[in-house]
Formats: structure tokens, C-alpha cells, sequence
């Protein structure tokens, strides 16, 4: 095991040190410790430290996951299987027995182990005891008993359960507030879902109760406040009082973000604002949705970029776009992928096979040889020699090398264990 990029590493310990941060996780000698400002050993040898959250440092050792504090002394023991990072002063830890809640002291909470949990909040854990899924609040009191098949994140207050095959949604004191009697019910967004009624569909409360009729062929989650239904084969949209404000005119449409979206009309497409009022003709032969200002049209069997009036930001020269936000671009160019800067440039060049979007700050690239990293500049921080990659997740990926799987850190360093990402 070995540091992969020194000048990386070493830039980010100067960085830490003339902010006056957290004290420095430094790795070295295949030890992780902890240095104060004076760059003096405060911690005893570690396998790995993560980044500090709230003034604790998860470690791991031989094996064992457990949290140091900023002095560099051991508050919660490397004594667990695995282990979560805080969120609103708990912690995910699983021993032999199952999982527990813990607080920043390391005490528990839950009297007896879970089969798992996960946090929503400081006020609201989701358990599964038996298979079956519940909720209990921060002192692991019952909000809702393992009952349910399934539990998913939850939303605007509220998430959508299942049970016996049929969905129905809950709130954060573990009230059920619809009843699972539904095939279908997406995930809230902006306080509004929607659910069928027969084979029409309508806007749902976070209570579950419709908002306007269930009317529509289909019907979208909200974005900038307008979901987008279809009514008799016309696609338009809806406010959230299920008011219609821009008419049921168009062929196709995307959601709108940034005030601003595409529609199509007659096998081309336009730029429309909130209002529904066309700023552009119906000339370009297929459109996205607007990130950030910005659209993806093409011309001439290139692509590139343009505002909501159709004025270039970008001129069509990209063969192909996988994904762009106010960041980046990643883009192809004669069959190679690389990332290009929102004025179309090339900051890292097209020779990679693929380029997924950034994640946790870095770039997985597919080369020749292998999968990599680049760092947010576009240099290449972690070689491209992995089998197989996942992206990174709270400083850490799962990678597979030479057969054997393992996670690595930001600098690359292999840590054998791979619990921290189940």
C-alpha cells in the first residue's frame, strides 16, 4: 500500500494547515494519524481516519471501526463490525449482535440490536428487525412497529412504505396518513406526488388527498413549482393547485428548471418560460431540459449548448453529451469521452473510454487499462488500473483490483475492508 499521488497529498496537508481547520489526517508508512497545527502526532496509529463531522474522526483498526475527537484521543472504541458517520449527533455502529444507535459519547440506545438501520434525521431512524421495517426516534422509542415490507427515504416529512404488495405513506411520528391500498406512489418533491385513481391520474397532498381531479393519462413530480401532465394526448402544465397555467398544446416537453424548459410541437422543439410564453422557434430537432441557463440542442449533427432566448453559449462541435450541470460537461469527440468546462473547452482531453459525473469530488474514468480518478482540475489523482469502480461516497469507493475487492481512500490507498460502503 502506497500513497498513489504524493504532491496531491501533500497539497491538501498545507491546505488543511493554513486554514486552521480540524487537526490533519495525515497518511504515512501505510498509518493513518492525526497532527495538529505545529504538525505534531496527536493520535496513535490508525489504518484509516476519515474526514472529521461534527468534531469526530471515524478510524478504523485491524479490522474495527470506532471515533476519535479532535485531541486525538479515542471517545468511541475500534470495536465495531462497521460504522456510520454522525448525523445530528448519532452514529450507525453493527457488532456481532446487530446494529445500534450511539451518541457521541458511544453510549446506545436502542436496548436490543437491530437487523439494520438508517438515519433520516436526528429525529426519525429507520429500523428493520425480522425483515420488517419501522421508525424510532432519537431515543429509540417506537414511532411505528417492523411491520412493513419495505421503507423508503423520506421526503418533504413524508416517505412511502409497503406492505403486502401495495404502497401507501407515512410521516416522520410514524403516522400512517394513506393507507397501503396503491400499486404506485413516487417520492414527494415540493410537498406534492401523484398517484393513479383506475387509469387516471392526479395530484396528491402529503396527506394523500388529491388535489384538483385524477383526470390525466399521466402526470410528473413537481420542478419550479409545475408538474407536467398529458390530457387527451397534449402535454401542458400544472400548478400546485392543479390549476392548469400552461395549456395542453405540445407533443413532448421536459420539466422545468431554471424558469425555463423545451417543448415540441410538429416534430421540433422551442424554448418556453413559466408563463408559457415561446421565446425561441419550433427549429431545433431535439432539446433537454435547462440546468443552470442552459440547454442541449443540436445543429448540424454536432451538439452544443444554448440559452433560453436560443443564443450559443456553446457552439455545436460535442458528438455526444452524457451529462452536464453548472459545473461540467462530459462530452465525446470521435468515439473518446473527456470533460469540458461550460465554454465547450476541453479541460481534461477525450481519451477515455468513458467519464462518469463527478462524485465526492472525483471522476471515474475507463481507460485502456483500467478504471481511475481524476481530481475536480481534471488531473488524474488514482491510475486507471482498477477492474471494476464504483463512484466515491464520504471519502471512500469500492473497487475491484487483480480479482479482489476492496475500498480505497481519495489518495488511493487500499483499505482491505469494504464494510464502511455497504
Amino acid at each position: 500500500m502506497n500513497i498513489r499521488n504524493p504532491l496531491l497529498f501533500l497539497l491538501v496537508m498545507l491546505y488543511a494547515q493554513v486554514a486552521g481547520q480540524d487537526p490533519l489526517v495525515q497518511y504515512s508508512a501505510s498509518q493513518y494519524v492525526l497532527l495538529n497545527e505545529d504538525g505534531e502526532q496527536i493520535s496513535k496509529d490508525y489504518d484509516w481516519i476519515d474526514e472529521p463531522i461534527d468534531g469526530l474522526y471515524r478510524c478504523s483498526k485491524q479490522g474495527r471501526y470506532g471515533f476519535l475527537n479532535t485531541s486525538g484521543s479515542m471517545v468511541i472504541p475500534c470495536i465495531y463490525r462497521e460504522a456510520s458517520r454522525f448525523v445530528e449527533g448519532l452514529a450507525i455502529v453493527v457488532s456481532s449482535h446487530g446494529a445500534w444507535l450511539i451518541n457521541r459519547a458511544g453510549k446506545r440506545i436502542n436496548r436490543n440490536a437491530y437487523q439494520s438501520a438508517i438515519i433520516t434525521n436526528g429525529n426519525c431512524i429507520r429500523i428493520q428487525m425480522r425483515n420488517r421495517w419501522g421508525l424510532v426516534d432519537k431515543r429509540a422509542n417506537i414511532l411505528h412497529p417492523c411491520s412493513l415490507n419495505d421503507l423508503r427515504n423520506f421526503s418533504c416529512g413524508v416517505s412511502i412504505f409497503t406492505k403486502n404488495g401495495k404502497v401507501g405513506i407515512i410521516n416522520v411520528q410514524g403516522e400512517v396518513v394513506e393507507p397501503p391500498v396503491h400499486e404506485f406512489i413516487p417520492d414527494f418533491k415540493e410537498n406534492f406526488s401523484w398517484r393513479f385513481e383506475g387509469d387516471k391520474a392526479g395530484i396528491i397532498d402529503r396527506n394523500g388527498r388529491w388535489v384538483g381531479d385524477p383526470i390525466y393519462e399521466s402526470i410528473s413530480s413537481f420542478s419550479d413549482g409545475l408538474a407536467m401532465a398529458v390530457l387527451d394526448g397534449q402535454t401542458g402544465f400544472l400548478d400546485t393547485l392543479a390549476q392548469t397555467v400552461i395549456p395542453f398544446a405540445y407533443h413532448k416537453a421536459f420539466l422545468f428548471h431554471s424558469n425555463y424548459t423545451m417543448v415540441q410541437k410538429e416534430g421540433l422543439w422551442a424554448v418556453i418560460n413559466r408563463q408559457g410564453k415561446i421565446k425561441t422557434s419550433f427549429i431545433f430537432d431535439y432539446g433537454s431540459p435547462f440546468i443552470k441557463g442552459r440547454a442541449l440542442v443540436p445543429q448540424n449533427g454536432k451538439l452544443g449548448f444554448i440559452d433560453h432566448n436560443g443564443s450559443w453559449l456553446v457552439e455545436p462541435r460535442f458528438d455526444d453529451v452524457s451529462y452536464f450541470d453548472d459545473r461540467y460537461i462530459l462530452a465525446a469527440h470521435r468515439g473518446k469521452w473527456g470533460v469540458a468546462n461550460l465554454h465547450g473547452d476541453f479541460i481534461v482531453s477525450p481519451i477515455y473510454k468513458a467519464v462518469s459525473e463527478i462524485a465526492d469530488g472525483m471522476f471515474c474514468v475507463r481507460s485502456d487499462t483500467g478504471y481511475g480518478f481524476l481530481d475536480v482540475n481534471g488531473q488524474l489523482a488514482i491510475p486507471c488500473e482498477f477492474d471494476q469502480s464504483a463512484k466515491f461516497k464520504e471519502g471512500l469507493c469500492k473497487i475491484t483490483y487483480k480479482g479482489q475487492k476492496m475500498i480505497i481512500d481519495h489518495f488511493g490507498n487500499m483499505i482491505q475492508s469494504d464494510h464502511l460502503l455497504r
